[in-house]
Protein backbone atom coordinates (compact mmCIF):
# COMPACT_ATOMS: atom_id res chain seq x y z
CA UNK A 1 0.00 0.00 0.00
CA UNK A 2 1.56 3.30 -1.08
CA UNK A 3 1.76 6.28 1.89
CA UNK A 4 0.23 9.30 1.53
CA UNK A 5 2.90 12.33 0.29
CA UNK A 6 2.02 15.77 1.50
CA UNK A 7 2.42 18.70 -0.61
CA UNK A 8 5.08 21.24 0.70
CA UNK A 9 4.93 23.58 2.70
CA UNK A 10 5.10 26.29 -0.36
CA UNK A 11 3.09 24.71 -2.92
CA UNK A 12 -0.98 25.18 -2.99
CA UNK A 13 -2.64 23.39 -0.29
CA UNK A 14 -5.04 23.29 2.24
CA UNK A 15 -5.01 22.21 6.13
CA UNK A 16 -7.16 19.38 7.24
CA UNK A 17 -7.09 18.79 10.68
CA UNK A 18 -8.34 14.73 11.70
CA UNK A 19 -9.88 14.21 14.66
CA UNK A 20 -10.57 11.21 16.44
CA UNK A 21 -13.22 10.69 19.30
CA UNK A 22 -13.90 7.58 20.76
CA UNK A 23 -17.38 7.36 22.86
CA UNK A 24 -17.39 3.76 24.28
CA UNK A 25 -15.88 2.62 27.32
CA UNK A 26 -13.40 -0.37 26.13
CA UNK A 27 -15.30 -3.93 27.74
CA UNK A 28 -12.00 -5.34 28.08
CA UNK A 29 -9.32 -4.05 30.45
CA UNK A 30 -6.32 -4.73 28.24
CA UNK A 31 -8.13 -3.75 24.63
CA UNK A 32 -6.16 -2.56 22.34
CA UNK A 33 -7.12 -0.28 19.12
CA UNK A 34 -5.91 -0.47 15.80
CA UNK A 35 -6.47 2.83 13.78
CA UNK A 36 -5.77 3.66 9.35
CA UNK A 37 -6.29 6.47 7.72
CA UNK A 38 -6.60 6.89 4.13
CA UNK A 39 -6.10 9.81 1.79
CA UNK A 40 -7.01 8.43 -1.83
CA UNK A 41 -6.23 4.62 -0.93
CA UNK A 42 -2.68 6.26 0.24
CA UNK A 43 -2.15 4.80 3.98
CA UNK A 44 -1.57 8.71 5.91
CA UNK A 45 -1.80 6.98 9.78
CA UNK A 46 -1.56 3.78 11.20
CA UNK A 47 -1.62 2.76 14.82
CA UNK A 48 -1.85 0.56 17.47
CA UNK A 49 -3.09 2.02 20.68
CA UNK A 50 -4.46 0.97 24.32
CA UNK A 51 -8.00 1.37 24.32
CA UNK A 52 -9.20 3.88 26.73
CA UNK A 53 -11.87 6.54 26.81
CA UNK A 54 -10.10 9.64 25.72
CA UNK A 55 -10.78 13.03 25.11
CA UNK A 56 -10.18 14.44 21.25
CA UNK A 57 -6.78 13.55 19.25
CA UNK A 58 -6.33 15.46 16.33
CA UNK A 59 -3.77 15.33 13.76
CA UNK A 60 -3.20 18.27 11.08
CA UNK A 61 -2.07 16.96 7.28
CA UNK A 62 -1.43 19.07 4.25
CA UNK A 63 -3.45 17.97 1.15
CA UNK A 64 -3.55 19.37 -2.30
CA UNK A 65 -6.51 21.55 -3.51
CA UNK A 66 -9.13 19.22 -5.42
CA UNK A 67 -11.33 16.42 -4.47
CA UNK A 68 -10.06 13.56 -1.57
CA UNK A 69 -11.50 10.76 -0.11
CA UNK A 70 -10.94 10.11 3.31
CA UNK A 71 -11.16 6.45 5.20
CA UNK A 72 -10.97 5.76 8.77
CA UNK A 73 -10.64 2.31 9.93
CA UNK A 74 -10.78 1.22 13.66
CA UNK A 75 -10.54 -2.28 14.86
CA UNK A 76 -10.85 -3.24 18.87
CA UNK A 77 -9.54 -5.95 19.70
CA UNK A 78 -8.39 -7.88 22.83
CA UNK A 79 -6.18 -11.48 23.43
CA UNK A 80 -7.74 -14.68 25.20
CA UNK A 81 -6.18 -18.06 26.26
CA UNK A 82 -7.96 -20.58 23.97
CA UNK A 83 -7.19 -24.03 23.13
CA UNK A 84 -5.64 -24.46 19.61
CA UNK A 85 -4.35 -27.30 17.79
CA UNK A 86 -0.67 -27.40 17.96
CA UNK A 87 1.46 -30.10 15.36
CA UNK A 88 4.39 -31.54 17.26
CA UNK A 89 7.05 -33.71 16.28
CA UNK A 90 7.84 -36.76 18.83
CA UNK A 91 10.54 -39.36 19.09
CA UNK A 92 9.28 -42.74 19.16
CA UNK A 93 11.42 -45.03 20.63
CA UNK A 94 10.23 -48.37 19.77
CA UNK A 95 10.00 -47.51 15.83
CA UNK A 96 13.22 -45.64 16.21
CA UNK A 97 11.72 -42.69 14.45
CA UNK A 98 9.86 -39.28 14.77
CA UNK A 99 6.17 -39.19 14.37
CA UNK A 100 3.67 -36.25 14.23
CA UNK A 101 1.33 -35.70 16.79
CA UNK A 102 -1.69 -33.32 17.14
CA UNK A 103 -2.06 -31.53 20.88
CA UNK A 104 -4.73 -29.28 22.20
CA UNK A 105 -2.60 -26.23 24.26
CA UNK A 106 -3.74 -22.84 25.49
CA UNK A 107 -2.15 -19.83 23.95
CA UNK A 108 -3.23 -16.36 23.41
CA UNK A 109 -5.26 -15.86 20.90
CA UNK A 110 -6.80 -12.24 19.07
CA UNK A 111 -10.29 -11.91 19.59
CA UNK A 112 -12.31 -8.67 17.01
CA UNK A 113 -14.75 -7.57 19.68
CA UNK A 114 -15.64 -4.49 16.80
CA UNK A 115 -14.76 -2.67 13.61
CA UNK A 116 -15.88 0.04 12.00
CA UNK A 117 -15.07 1.52 8.33
CA UNK A 118 -15.95 4.77 6.86
CA UNK A 119 -15.44 7.00 4.15
CA UNK A 120 -16.33 10.43 3.10
CA UNK A 121 -15.46 12.49 0.14
CA UNK A 122 -14.55 16.11 -0.02
CA UNK A 123 -13.20 18.97 -1.93
CA UNK A 124 -10.29 21.01 -0.77
CA UNK A 125 -9.93 24.87 -1.58
CA UNK A 126 -6.25 26.08 -0.93
CA UNK A 127 -5.55 28.65 1.94
CA UNK A 128 -8.25 27.48 3.74
CA UNK A 129 -8.49 25.31 6.99
CA UNK A 130 -10.96 22.32 7.38
CA UNK A 131 -11.66 19.50 10.29
CA UNK A 132 -12.75 16.03 9.47
CA UNK A 133 -13.99 14.69 12.50
CA UNK A 134 -14.02 10.79 12.89
CA UNK A 135 -16.65 9.39 15.81
CA UNK A 136 -16.55 6.03 17.00
CA UNK A 137 -20.20 5.23 18.66
CA UNK A 138 -19.58 1.42 19.17
CA UNK A 139 -21.04 -1.79 17.85
CA UNK A 140 -19.80 -0.68 14.48
CA UNK A 141 -21.16 2.02 14.09
CA UNK A 142 -19.14 5.63 13.29
CA UNK A 143 -19.88 8.64 11.50
CA UNK A 144 -17.04 10.92 9.42
CA UNK A 145 -18.05 15.06 8.80
CA UNK A 146 -16.27 17.69 7.13
CA UNK A 147 -16.07 21.12 8.25
CA UNK A 148 -14.25 24.39 6.42
CA UNK A 149 -13.53 27.48 7.73
CA UNK A 150 -11.04 29.87 5.57
CA UNK A 151 -7.63 30.38 7.20
CA UNK A 152 -6.95 33.87 6.24
CA UNK A 153 -9.02 36.98 4.70
CA UNK A 154 -12.32 38.39 5.17
CA UNK A 155 -14.26 35.34 5.70
CA UNK A 156 -11.59 34.08 8.59
CA UNK A 157 -14.17 35.19 11.23
CA UNK A 158 -16.89 32.94 9.44
CA UNK A 159 -18.74 30.16 11.20
CA UNK A 160 -17.47 26.73 9.54
CA UNK A 161 -19.41 24.83 6.98
CA UNK A 162 -20.02 22.00 5.67
CA UNK A 163 -17.24 20.91 2.95
CA UNK A 164 -18.29 20.55 -0.47
CA UNK A 165 -18.50 17.34 -1.80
Amino acid sequence: MAHYEPPRADAPHAVVSVRRTYHTQPPFPDETRWERILLDGALWKSQVLRSQPEQLRAEDVRVRPGPLRIQVVTQLSHFEQRPVQQTVEVEDPAARRKRTELRTVYAPVEVQDDRCDVTAQARFTPEREYVVSYEYLGHARCRLSCLERPLSGPLAAAEPRPCEP
